[in-house]
């Protein structure tokens, strides 16, 4: 999805190049956090991706498409939020800014005014939609960004710190819907120095000496869904959602949860707090068509019942 080939980057009158040597290759439906020391080049190499910045030698690809030699197809497929946020419109409203960058991407009319008003409700912006961005707190502004970002639902996403200045409440609703964005085959390459950010990821990067370096992650460093059905107490459900990332449905309640944690420590957790399961059931994403939080069609295993 997004190819760094032997990428090198020095500025013109330098006599040290930027970034030197520089190879990568994301695969679909995967977040890599890409980390490094203050100064090291993460937001310089995010350009590189988007086709701000050109190589000065070597090459970038995003869905094969060469940033420099097919730029315009390059960033057709991405949704872009650098840091910090300066290219929003002060004195337009949220949903103005988000309809007029939905235009930009071939959206008009209805369809426009529908894709502002999902990233809108997605990342919990509604509420103050007809506000003006000059008006916004950091916070808000980084969550527009993201939703800017996520606008036509692009195959690639960059993020720079998109976590920055946002509590942790609106972190962790970040982190869901990121991840359910690479459920449904979506790619994200996102900065970051905040290690919670780290454990969100699929693969990570480090940027350092000019150079990238490969971290893999383990495979108990992933995530899954887990839907149970039963018996619930609001006040049990309240306890379990402050460790885990739920999701509530009609008839039943969603998961976010580490592989890491053994299914039956999770079920005593469950018991331990009130919570009479009477099915259970895993997420076998193994394949990126699978969209969103579980739903009865969604590849799940039935665990217990």
């Amino acid at each position: 999805m997004l190819t760094f080939n032997n990428v090198m980057l020095q500025f013109p009158g330098t006599t040290t190049p930027l970034l030197d040597r520089v190879s990568l290759n994301l695969t679909p439906a995967s977040i890599t956090s890409l980390a490094g020391p203050n100064g090291s080049g993460k937001t310089t190499l995010l350009k590189l991706a988007c086709g701000l910045l050109e190589p000065t030698a070597g090459s970038v690809t995003v869905a094969g498409h060469n940033t420099v030699s097919a730029a315009s197809a390059a960033r057709g497929n991405l949704g872009v939020s650098l840091y910090p946020e300066r290219s929003f419109y002060y004195r337009l409203t949220c949903r103005q800014n988000l309809r007029y960058y939905s235009s930009l991407r071939g959206l008009f009319g209805r369809r426009c005014r529908s894709e502002a008003d999902r990233v809108l409700q997605l990342l919990n912006l509604v509420e103050v939609s007809d506000v003006p961005f000059m008006r916004l707190s950091l916070g808000q502004r980084r969550r527009l960004g993201v939703a800017r970002s996520l606008l036509g639902s692009p195959a690639l996403v960059l993020l720079d710190e998109p976590t920055a200045n946002l509590d942790d409440s609106s972190t962790e609703h970040l982190h869901y819907v990121l991840e359910e964005y690479r459920l449904r085959g979506g790619t994200v390459l996102l900065s970051t120095h905040l290690v919670r950010d780290r454990a969100l990821s699929t693969g990570q990067l480090y940027l350092a000496n000019q150079t990238i370096h490969h971290k893999a992650r383990t495979p108990t460093d992933s995530m899954r869904w887990i839907r149970i059905k039963g018996i619930f107490d609001h006040a049990a459900i309240s306890g379990i959602e402050r460790r885990y990332q739920t999701r509530r449905e009609d008839s039943h309640v969603s998961l976010h949860i580490p592989s890491s944690v053994e299914l039956s420590t999770f079920v005593g957790e469950l018991v331990a707090a009130g919570i009479e399961p009477t099915s259970i059931h895993v997420g076998e994403w193994s394949s990126p068509a699978c969209a969103g939080s579980p739903t009865e069609n969604d590849g799940l295993k039935v665990i217990a019942q």
